[in-house]
């Protein structure tokens, strides 16, 4: 990580959400709009739903989902880099919408450092690294043992940007050779690894819970700091022998960049009262999301940051292309 960028990235994203404030104090006065840049009844759009009604209760004003999906969640992203910045138009991001995605889009028409102004995460979900149970492994070294003797074999799943470039990682860390076949969505991919024509994914335990629940696959690893309260007997990378392993997919609020100060302030007010409701929390854990407690607009501004230089690092290193395994 190279401290530098990620000060220099962390104070532009800061300065988007400190603009001086132009006397907000009766905001809001009518409906806001929560955009999620994906279709109604995926995961990003549930934890909106969640988080949006509460948040309304919060803020005494009606909080509207609206699904602008299409072309990996900038559709929708863009949309708000480009309202105006009054504290009406918010982008419920995935992460990868304002991280990654310039690496699949080339032509991006926003920068996360120059049109957003980071506000706080709400919930959160770690990768695992997941097997079937056909290959005969327990834990990471163990695989690594056996992929060693069998690499031929042997391949990866991609499901998404991040599920890939997770695999991406693991192969550079245990100098591995094998093939990341990429998909169009984790449920064809984690389908394709029950029925071995894959023998390892990396998908996040919100999307893997029910097929471990049903036993159809396994988890040698949490991308986590901590083991996750959903799967506890499941070891850390750390406790696995990889201290540096840790990936999430974070769940959090942005505003256009130029958005008051005090509106900033309230909305993450508002948003941390909403995250600590108790019903919010059960909706979360529902769906096996961690909720993200007490966030600031300086954590999550730093989060976004680290992981923008850390991913863009990588796939620089591997030389990554859409399509390329």
């Amino acid at each position: 990580m190279h401290k530098r960028f990620v000060l220099v990235a962390s104070a532009a994203l800061l300065m988007a959400a400190t603009i001086p404030s132009h006397a907000a104090s009766d905001y809001p006065t009518k409906p806001i709009s929560l955009v999620v840049g994906y279709p109604a009844g995926g995961g990003t759009d549930i934890i909106a739903r969640i988080v949006a009604k509460q948040l309304g209760q919060e803020l005494g004003q009606t909080v509207i989902v609206e699904n602008r999906a299409g072309a990996t969640g900038t559709i929708g992203a863009n949309h708000v880099a480009k309202a105006a910045p009054d504290g009406y138009t918010l982008l419920l991001s995935a992460g990868s919408d304002v991280t990654i995605t310039k690496l699949t889009v080339p032509s991006l028409p926003y920068n996360i450092y120059h049109d957003f102004a980071p506000i706080s995460r709400v919930a959160q979900t770690p990768f695992l690294m997941v097997t079937n149970q056909k290959v005969p492994a327990s834990t990471v070294n163990e695989f690594v043992d056996y992929a060693k003797q069998h690499e031929s074999k042997l391949n990866i799943s991609a499901s998404a940007t991040f599920s890939y470039l997770n695999g991406a990682r693991f192969k550079s860390l245990t100098g591995l050779k094998l093939p990341i076949v990429q998909y169009k969505g984790a449920a064809q991919a984690l389908t394709d690894l029950i029925g071995d024509h894959v023998q390892l994914g990396f998908e996040t335990v919100a999307v893997s819970l029910p097929q471990l629940e049903s036993k159809q696959i396994k988890a040698l690893a949490v991308a986590s700091e901590m083991r996750s309260p959903y799967l506890p007997e499941v070891p850390t990378f750390a406790e696995s022998g990889m201290p540096n392993v840790v990936s999430y997919v974070p769940y959090g609020v942005l505003a256009p960049k130029g958005t008051p100060a005090d509106v900033i302030a309230s909305l993450q007010a508002a948003i941390s009262r909403a995250v600590k409701n108790p019903a919010v929390q059960e909706q979360m854990k529902a769906q096996a999301m961690e909720p993200v407690v007490d966030d600031t607009a300086e954590r999550y501004t730093r989060d976004l940051a680290e992981s923008t230089e850390l991913w863009t690092k990588l796939a620089e290193e591997i030389g990554y292309h859409p399509g390329k395994s």
